[in-house]
């Protein structure tokens, strides 16, 4: 991604919380999820190109399973929680697994429910990732709400981001003043229930959700005629013409050369259109990987 002439542009003004570049930074920490962190784990001063948290002082840890991973970077008191998104065939059918599950046996608030497939996926990761969390306030004489944390992901990864918001709000009394999420290509995930209390907590002022207008049906998963949500208006940006609907570079582009950004209303995309890109443009682009 091109960003000579970055500060040239509108940095300053907010939107969810957030400037331009610092939304555009946390998009890296989205796309460095795709990476495995045995791998880079030296810092290579001469490769600014490539985001490297090694490089600027974070600690890295990443958590795996058959069905999840994420990133924690920390640094002192502030975490920031990345997301892995749809990249096997097992992701895609965690993607297909819609039907939902109670608040009441996911440690959400008990009205809530949430897609079953994002939230097994999310829970095969936190119960290593909340005990970690919880050591590193202990090693700093603090609560987990005492902590600042910045959470993003794409696509699989952005719904699982979503619920780890909610859950730090409700379980461990993080105010929303101390947290952030940057989405990309997100999916829903709760019903009205639950966007509810997404409101009444105040994270939707600390909430961006970037969408392809138009063009990415995967904002359409988590079909809204079973009752999901998104938990906030996207930011739309325009679909570059080097890239393929819902790829994060092609995200990340296109943010950065957004005019003014601004909350509109969700895709007008239906859900026989995702269900094609699922069936289609998945599949093709996971067999052509080599």
């Amino acid at each position: 991604m091109q960003s000579s002439n970055f500060h040239d542009k509108m940095t300053q003004p907010t939107i969810g919380g957030f400037t331009r570049q610092e939304a555009l930074e946390l998009g890296q920490v989205a796309n460095y999820a795709y990476t495995d962190i045995d791998a880079n784990q030296t810092c290579n001063p001469m490769n600014q190109a490539l985001y490297n948290p090694v490089c600027t002082g974070w600690l890295l840890n990443q958590f795996r399973t058959p069905i999840g991973s994420v990133h924690v970077h920390s640094r002192g008191s502030h975490i920031k929680l990345a997301y892995k998104g749809t990249d096997t065939l097992t992701d895609l059918a965690t993607d297909f697994t819609f039907l939902p599950t109670w608040g009441s046996a996911t440690h959400l608030p008990q009205d809530t429910t949430v897609h079953r497939g994002f939230m097994a996926a999310f829970d095969s990761t936190w119960v290593s990732v909340e005990p970690y969390l919880l050591a590193i306030a202990e090693a700093q004489k603090i609560a987990m709400s005492d902590m600042t944390f910045d959470i993003t992901g794409h696509s699989l990864g952005a719904a699982q981001a979503t619920i780890a918001m909610l859950l730090l709000a409700t379980n461990h009394n993080v105010p929303a003043s101390q947290l952030r999420l940057a989405t990309f290509g997100s999916p829903r995930v709760f019903n009205a229930a639950g966007n509810r209390h997404w409101t009444r907590l105040g994270l939707d002022a600390r909430t961006l959700r970037v969408a392809e207008e138009g063009v990415d049906p995967v904002t359409m998963v988590g079909p809204g005629f079973i009752g999901y949500k998104h938990v906030v208006p996207a930011v739309t940006v325009a679909l570059p013409s080097h890239t393929a609907p819902h790829v994060l570079p092609g995200y990340l582009d296109a943010f950065e050369n957004l005019p003014q950004p601004s909350y509109v209303h969700s895709n007008r995309l239906g859900f026989r259109r995702a269900l094609w890109h699922y069936a289609i443009v998945v599949p093709s682009r996971l067999f052509s990987r080599t």
